[in-house]
């Protein structure tokens, strides 16, 4: 009974796992990753899955994003006090 209910204690861990993995630091939203996927994927590559790296290479590639990504970045930040 014991090792049945370890086995089931591993499998519940094991299996939730991924789904803490896909938590993000800064609780992005649906919305801004939409508008921002191919903003980052244009200036920010390398720094991809980094949340902090890609932050600081989005700040300094402002005046380059889309008008839509811009926005939901600006709106981010200020939600996030991060600005």
């Amino acid at each position: 009974m014991l090792k049945q209910a370890l086995i089931y204690t591993g499998l519940v861990v094991a299996l939730a796992q991924p789904a803490y993995a896909e938590i993000s630091k800064y609780d992005i939203t649906d919305a801004e990753k939409a508008a921002c996927q191919d903003d980052v994927m244009a200036f920010c590559r390398d720094d991809f899955p980094d949340e902090d790296k890609i932050l600081a290479c989005m700040k300094l590639n402002k005046a380059n994003l889309t008008t839509s990504c811009r926005t939901v970045f600006n709106a981010g930040m200020n939600r996030r006090h991060l600005d």
